[in-house]
């Protein structure tokens, strides 16, 4: 009988890691290049964890998905202000720039793997 394997691998501990990089070093570089405050890896994970389950609130919570899309940016906004010592301006331009690093990063990802698994 071949038995299902259970609990965390390597391989889910190399997933999370790779998810908690592509989420936090882009909010630590878009911090720092802002002049935010605090821009170290701990306060970036403390805002990205804290941001999250604000936006899965608002979602859960709001029926409608563009009133929950801008409370969910305007509550980051201020979640990056506040964690991260900065502006509100400030806040709200870190997320942009996190978001579209981690885009492109992700794109980059997956380009790679796409194009290291075709067939010749």
């Amino acid at each position: 009988m071949i038995s299902k394997r259970e609990g965390l691998t390597l391989e889910n501990i190399a997933v999370i890691a790779v998810v908690i990089v592509v989420a936090v070093l882009p909010v630590m570089f878009a911090a720092s290049l802002m002049g935010a405050g605090r821009s170290g890896f701990g306060w970036a994970l403390v805002a990205v964890i804290v941001q999250g389950v604000v936006s899965g609130l608002a979602r859960g919570l709001v029926s409608s998905p563009l009133i929950a899309l801008i409370i969910a940016v305007v509550a980051g906004s201020a979640i990056y202000a506040f964690i991260l010592d900065t502006t509100f301006l400030k806040g709200f331009l870190i997320g942009v720039f996190a978001t579209v690093i981690a885009v492109v990063v992700v794109f980059v990802i997956a380009s790679l793997f796409t194009a290291s698994s075709g067939a010749i």
